[in-house]
């Protein structure tokens, strides 16, 4: 299975690891934010999979806003906010101020955004999963599922499983991808 890692500062792309993405893991659309230069990422694709750490570089205004055919899912490692709010259609508006170490769960075809004036920089890793191509027991019928929308929440299982996907995305071990595949690939 190929990989590909690469690093952003700006909107422009330069690439840090291992071969170009294959027709296996086509670049998944990805979460939008404005002003586009304040953030800086990387990225790893898996079949089905594509994960993406973000890191908020400047302390100025941004929103961020997703609705495509792939679940997303935001692990928010440090989000400290003066203010702002977050929103996942289907749910309540959250102007929460702190919520570091929050998981937020957004369906195929939801509609995802915010804004916010960052109190500390924002880092967050992102899961875009493909309900048509990510590998799990075609049994379970994943792609058909109606899964619900999730706003700052915690769930230890789930954090366990996104850390260890992160420290995948700078991993050029082949020995590590075979792991990659098995933390994607687990039931939903």
């Amino acid at each position: 299975m190929d990989r590909s890692i690469s690093s952003h500062h700006n909107p422009s792309v330069s690439t840090i690891g291992t071969s170009p993405p294959q027709p296996s893991s086509p670049q998944l659309p990805t979460v939008q934010f404005s002003p586009a230069a304040i953030v800086r990422h990387r990225t790893a694709h898996w079949r089905g999979v594509q994960a993406k750490t973000v890191q908020i570089i400047s302390h100025e205004h941004f929103e961020y806003s997703f609705k495509e055919q792939c679940h997303l899912l935001v692990a928010v490692e440090q989000g400290v906010r003066y203010d702002g709010e977050t929103f996942v259609e289907g749910l309540p508006t959250s102007t929460i101020r702190h919520y570091s170490h929050k998981l937020i769960f957004v369906p195929a075809g939801r509609r995802f955004f915010g804004a916010q004036n960052p109190r500390l920089l924002t880092r967050s890793i992102c899961l875009y999963i493909d309900p048509q191509s990510v590998l799990v027991d075609p049994d379970l019928r994943f792609a058909e599922a109606e899964l619900q929308p999730r706003l700052l929440f915690e769930d230890r299982d789930i954090w366990e499983t996104v850390r260890k996907l992160k420290a995948q995305i700078g991993s050029i071990d082949p020995g590590d991808r075979k792991y990659a595949v098995a933390s994607v690939s687990i039931d939903p």
